[in-house]
């Protein structure tokens, strides 16, 4: 897509996570700490998290192969699912316990520790991006080249929002979706958009019911043109919307190449 172009891609955010976490050791060495080693379920879980992605957003999941295995879920979700029930993680998820004392992300460390690491004796800063301080603050600082995050206001992300928003109400995706909406009924699924089929509560491990769902889901689809349809559409508003904000968005675009030199730049001196 068009605003794809003003953000990292994946191998762009790995060098960037890289140099922040190598920053972080850095300066935690020079205050007398050694960095904890990821535990078992964190490793896992990045490996889940470096899945392919699953779905195509925002109207779910295109691909026959993976309706049929994963229903509405995704390869990246069900992996997560399984490393939740062997490690015994409860309602709270994967990702929502990393305060200290973890059972997932490590003993529990000394107040000093979480005071050099993130600023905090708990280790737990509030909620927002400027409040992190401590090595973590201070990494994120030296590859965001300031205080503030590249893009602050997250004009790429209000952007994109915009244009899917716009999307969602245009007359050709609403024709498609009619369409998407009149092939899954000859099929007995009553759903007026994809969106709607994918957000029923369906179980933890996929139904046959969710994975026919999903099935014909994709085949309508197919048959409509939907993802195709909306993605054009979706496209020249994006386009129409960097016009209208080049200025801003020249700038996020060279800060963005400017963080990603300076994060190749510390893990060159890795080496």
């Amino acid at each position: 897509m068009p605003l794809d172009a003003y953000v990292q891609d994946n191998s762009q955010n790995n060098a960037i996570d890289q140099a922040t976490n190598e920053l972080i050791a850095r300066c935690m060495r020079a205050k007398g700490f050694t960095m904890a080693q990821p535990t078992a379920f964190q490793q896992a879980l990045s490996q889940a998290d470096n899945a392919p992605p699953g779905t195509t957003e925002p109207y779910g999941v295109t691909s026959m192969a993976q309706a049929a295995q994963y229903g509405y879920s995704s390869p990246v979700s069900a992996a997560i699912q399984r490393l939740k029930a062997k490690y015994h993680v409860g309602h709270y998820g994967a990702h929502a316990v990393v305060g200290a004392g973890s059972l997932l992300f490590g003993p529990k460390e000394s107040p000093a520790y979480n005071v050099a690491l993130i600023g905090y004796p708990s280790g737990n800063p509030p909620v927002g991006y400027d409040t992190v301080k401590g090595c973590t603050g201070q990494a994120y600082a030296a590859l965001d080249g300031g205080p503030a995050p590249v893009d602050p206001h997250n004009l790429v992300g209000s952007l994109a929002g915009t244009a899917e928003q716009e999307t969602e109400s245009n007359p050709q995706v609403v024709q498609a979706m009619s369409g998407w909406s009149a092939c899954m009924h000859r099929q007995g699924y009553t759903y007026q958009t994809p969106m709607q089929a994918a957000a029923v509560s369906w179980p933890a491990s996929p139904s046959p019911l969710e994975i026919s769902t999903a099935k014909a889901d994709v085949a309508c689809k197919q048959r409509t043109d939907l993802p195709g349809i909306w993605e054009r559409v979706e496209a020249g508003y994006e386009r129409s919307l960097i016009n209208q904000n080049a200025a801003a968005l020249a700038q996020v675009k060279q800060a963005t190449a400017a963080e990603i030199r300076r994060a190749e730049s510390v893990l060159s001196k890795d080496q």
